[in-house]
């Protein structure tokens, strides 16, 4: 468990971007933690309630950058993520209502209330006029550069 927070909190800034800044590696990313999450709640495995957290704001950030076609914009070393990856996200967090909405192409749920987002530590800002798929949506990645692949992990505590 001490190994898994440390991951966690080392790939994954504190607005929900994944240090690698690519939507495709972000998405592996949080996937690879929401398995570790399934063993846990598997096995009976108390969670820090910010694990969690941390976990589903990585899922939110994939919901909040989509474009109105359903998948997140394609930048650094990325594919763009559809939104029926955000299915698994559903599985461990079930009343997130923008995972719910994003997850179904808007058919499930209403929209978000908000249009724009700022990601401060990735850099990237969402501007959109609604969430229609005809709807104008802008996307800036204004950060830093992400890390590569495999960064230095942290000594094992």
């Amino acid at each position: 468990m001490e190994r898994f927070i440390l991951m966690l909190s080392a790939q994954a800034y504190p607005d929900g971007a994944q240090i690698e800044l690519s939507p495709g590696y972000h998405f592996a990313t949080a996937a690879l933690f929401s398995g570790s999450l399934e063993l846990a709640i598997a096995n009976k495995v108390e969670l820090p309630a910010a694990l969690r957290e941390r976990v589903e704001k990585m899922y939110e950030v994939l919901a909040e950058i989509m474009a109105p076609d359903w998948k997140t914009p394609a930048f650094n070393d990325s594919n763009r993520v559809p939104a029926e990856s955000l299915a698994t996200a559903l599985t461990l967090f079930p009343d997130n209502p923008l995972l719910r909405f994003a997850a179904s192409k808007g058919r499930d749920g209403k929209a978000p209330a908000f249009t724009s987002r700022d990601l401060p530590w990735a850099g990237w800002r969402v501007m959109r006029c609604g969430w229609a798929r005809d709807d104008i949506f802008l996307f800036f990645d204004s950060g830093p550069l992400g890390v590569e692949h495999y960064p230095d992990c942290p000594p094992n505590p």
